[in-house]
Formats: C-alpha cells, sequence, structure tokens
C-alpha cells in the first residue's frame, strides 16, 4: 500500500486527520484531504467493516471540503462529525483564511450536550 498522507496506523479516522493538518494552510488542507480521499479510494481491504470505515471517512472529508469552500455546513455530514472540523475552521479563521461567518455554521453547545 502507499503511504497515507497522515496517521499510517489508523489511515481512515478523522479525529487523526484533523489532528495532522491543524495549523496548516486552507490550500494544503484541501490538498491533503484529496490525497486521502484519494487513497482511501484505492484501498484494496475488501472486509465490509474497512469498506463502510473509508465510505464514511471520505463523505466526512468531501463535506470538510465543501465546509472550507463555502463556509456553509455539508448536508451529508452527521452533527457529531461535523463539530470535529470546528478547530479546523477556527484556527483558519484566525489566520485570515476563512471569514469568520464560516463559525456560523457551528451551532453552540451548551454544557448538557457535552
Amino acid at each position: 500500500m502507499d503511504s497515507w498522507p497522515y496517521g499510517r496506523e489508523r489511515p481512515c479516522d478523522l479525529d487523526t486527520f484533523i489532528q495532522s493538518v491543524l495549523g496548516r494552510s486552507l490550500s494544503e488542507v484541501i490538498r491533503i484531504a484529496n490525497d486521502a480521499m484519494g487513497q482511501a479510494s484505492r484501498d484494496r481491504d475488501r472486509k465490509p467493516a474497512a469498506r463502510d470505515e473509508r465510505a464514511s471517512f471520505v463523505r466526512a472529508l468531501s463535506g470538510l471540503k465543501f465546509l472550507l469552500g463555502t463556509g456553509i455546513r455539508p448536508p451529508s455530514v452527521e452533527s457529531e462529525r461535523f463539530q470535529k472540523f470546528r478547530p479546523l475552521v477556527e484556527l483558519l479563521v484566525r489566520k485570515g483564511e476563512m471569514s469568520s461567518s464560516a463559525l456560523d455554521a457551528f451551532p453552540e453547545v451548551t454544557e448538557s450536550e457535552l
């Protein structure tokens, strides 16, 4: 298998992916997401669980790219996974690479929801 662009031990893990791109530029995040999506699509593991994990990962990265490009919440990403994008978006907003309006896509989380 070719090397994954990040997190070789858990290549389709969204948390690992997000951590690996924190601090990178918007264009780098998109490039790395594209690379990871391509690698996940080429993975040869045919086990149903592995296929499902890869499909879910690719959907999440597709949603992340949509958010990064539009500043709008993608309908294809579940709330729990979508919230994982927030730290990345916050950093990109602070760096001036995304509009602060992108943060409006994230509903406020109350303490009772944590």
